[in-house]
């Protein structure tokens, strides 16, 4: 609490009166901001991870799509495959592109 809170100029049944409740709410208002504070910061560091975790996702799902259309055997499940390695790759180049000023 500021130095001028606690200046001598009221009598003392006075001054504890409403100090003392002023003082718990001044401090329960400047943890409950430090605590938002933190807070805030863990969220800004998951939504930055969380974005390169949906790219990683779309990379994978890229790759599964690669690894199933060299095992087709039928040229319309090689076509569908194909159609789906290009979407994930779309999808991630996208979120790269979206992401990339705000990425770790």
């Amino acid at each position: 609490l500021a130095w001028f809170w606690r200046v001598d100029g009221a009598h003392k049944s006075q001054q504890h009166a409403w100090m003392d409740k002023c003082e718990c709410c001044f401090y329960r208002v400047n943890w409950l901001k430090a605590k938002a504070r933190w807070r805030w910061e863990e969220e800004l560091t998951l939504t930055k991870h969380g974005m390169q975790w949906i790219i990683n996702w779309f990379n994978f799902q890229k790759g599964q799509w690669i690894q199933w259309s060299m095992e087709a055997m039928k040229s319309g499940h090689k076509a569908y495959a194909h159609r789906q390695v290009l979407l994930w790759e779309m999808f991630a180049e996208d979120a790269v592109d979206k992401f990339k000023e705000h990425m770790l």
